[in-house]
């Protein structure tokens, strides 16, 4: 993704289905490897092909990677869709077969955003960082958001010079899933930022607090 445009890419010219890719790295760990992939191989990665050969225009740019969910039920049908979040706080459900965009929600704040949205496990919501300095959770067929029971969750205070600064995280602990978000500083490292993660219960809304520079004050700053 890459200066307002979509290149995609798949091996041979059928139709676009595969295991959701939920978030960066696809899991907690980031390892980058799905082990349900059983198309593209070392044998075959020489034939792929772009997706949309003259790009797909996105509404804003995007400076992050998406993640992807297959059979999507929305307004217009059943559909593939990517979700990523634009550098102008945009989020964006794009469909991974024509490229168009099914819904999207702006977000509004200081600028650039980099961080990646998080599929839930349940496969009904997609988590996203904002430029409001908070966490938001949107359904994924139709971008309708989730407010109360904690949502959208406090990010940082100090959206001047904090932002959401890498991909959403979801791990599980205990049997319990957890939504990781970090922040770090703008280009420039200026100001009073303190660098952050904020883990958050998906299932009770409660969040914690570890403050990389400041660990003895578990709060937002």
């Amino acid at each position: 993704v890459r200066h307002g445009a979509l290149i995609g890419a798949l091996v041979l010219a059928g139709p676009l289905h595969a295991t959701d890719w939920p978030q960066f790295g696809f899991d907690a760990a980031h390892s980058g490897s799905n082990p349900a992939e059983t198309t593209l191989g070392a044998a075959n990665v020489v034939q792929l092909t772009p997706r949309f050969p003259g790009g797909a225009t996105l509404a804003a740019t995007v400076d992050s990677a998406p993640v992807y969910q297959a059979g999507v039920a929305t307004a217009g049908g059943t559909n593939n869709l990517l979700f990523m979040l634009a550098t102008n706080g945009r989020v964006m459900a794009i469909d991974a077969t024509t490229g168009s965009e099914v819904w999207a929600q702006p977000t509004s704040g200081k600028v650039p955003a980099t961080a990646s949205p998080a599929l839930d496990p349940g496969r009904q919501y997609v988590y996203s960082y904002g430029l409001d300095g908070k966490a938001h959770k949107y359904r994924v067929g139709d971008g309708m958001e989730t407010t109360g029971g904690g949502w959208p969750q406090t990010i940082t205070l100090k959206t001047n010079v904090e932002k959401g600064a890498s991909g959403l995280t979801i791990a599980s602990n205990g049997g319990t899933n957890h939504l990781l978000v970090v922040t770090d500083g703008y280009i420039g490292d200026g100001g009073d930022y303190q660098g952050h993660l904020v883990s958050i219960d998906l299932a009770s809304g409660a969040q914690a607090v570890f403050n990389a520079m400041c660990s003895d004050q578990s709060v937002h700053l």
